[in-house]
């Protein structure tokens, strides 16, 4: 599922690429911004991507000028299924969002689609603006890594979609550690920021690192809350050792966390794999393995 942070940067593309404003002067020699859609070229371009007719129609019955928030809200309403009301009138809002989904989805690929087929004649490298313009939109392609798509043109492959839905089990894991009360949630939030962030920006080795932290820093925290003594809390072995002596987890499982922890240690050093694709999985498994150990706590916690 495209995530609301991939929606919104997806949205303020697709308003960029097709508006633009311009400074008019008016009476009393005032001069005032005037924003302008470009609507026609923009319905152009999907009618040649094949979008249905009543996608279509939505595109040209949009307004030219003065509302700029117009296409931006049509498309960031996707997500909730809103911008889908009048095509959709029997549909559960359930519904509207997994159609929404697709739709962002194809809109998503048709314009890194658009940019990727650039070429030294037609749209030309050399005009200073495209060239801007395709690495903004070359922006775009870590976001949708993080939520689960790979782009190999002309493709957009949702690749783990079926297993994690991204965003979902973010905020949720983020709400976990919220219940749960550990002791520095924001030490825990900052390293999942860290992960994100750095991934967005090609540094792949600082991404693993960090999703490799959050995910220490909750085990940690945890032992910290189970009575470990501070003078062990730094040592990530003596940390599995102690969750197990207390009975929150179970040997198969400490094993588990240990080859994960290990995969996370060994930043770089995954042969066969590019290293962006390792940093996209490990942030995964540091995702995943934090519920887990975070639920197990909070069952733990229960009065039996």
């Amino acid at each position: 599922m495209l995530s609301r942070k991939t929606v919104r940067f997806l949205a303020e593309l697709y308003k960029d690429e097709y508006s633009f404003t311009d400074e008019v002067s008016l009476v009393y020699g005032r001069r005032q911004r005037i924003f302008t859609l470009k609507r026609d070229e923009l319905h152009d371009f999907l009618f040649d991507e094949e979008y249905e007719a009543w996608f279509l129609n939505i595109i040209k019955a949009m307004k030219n000028t003065r509302r700029p928030r117009e296409l931006l809200e049509f498309i960031m309403q996707l997500h909730t299924g809103e911008s889908l009301l009048s095509a959709t009138l029997n549909w559960s809002m359930e519904d509207r969002k997994k159609l929404g989904q697709r739709y962002l989805k194809d809109l998503a690929e048709s314009l890194l689609n658009k940019y990727d087929n650039l070429k030294p004649s037609g749209y030309s490298y050399t005009d200073e603006s495209n060239e801007k313009r395709k690495e903004k939109i070359d922006e775009l392609k870590p976001l949708l890594e993080l939520d689960g798509y790979i782009f190999k043109a002309p493709t957009l492959y949702q690749v783990e979609g079926s297993v994690i839905q991204e965003e979902a089990e973010q905020n949720y894991l983020e709400h976990l550690i919220e219940e749960v009360n550990l002791s520095d949630n924001e030490l825990i939030k900052h390293h999942m920021k860290n992960a994100e962030d750095h991934y967005q920006k090609g540094r792949w080795d600082d991404s693993i690192a960090n999703s490799r932290k959050f995910l220490e820093a909750i085990l940690k925290q945890i032992a910290q809350l189970l009575g470990m003594r501070p003078k062990s809390l730094d040592s990530p072995y003596e940390v599995r050792a102690y969750l197990q002596i207390k009975g929150l987890i179970e040997k198969k499982e400490k094993e588990a966390i240990a080859k994960v922890y290990g995969l996370l240690s060994e930043t770089g050093s995954h042969p066969y794999i590019a290293e962006k694709d390792q940093a996209r999985l490990m942030w995964h498994l540091a995702l995943t393995f934090s519920q887990f150990f975070l639920l197990r706590f909070q069952g733990y916690q229960q009065p039996t």
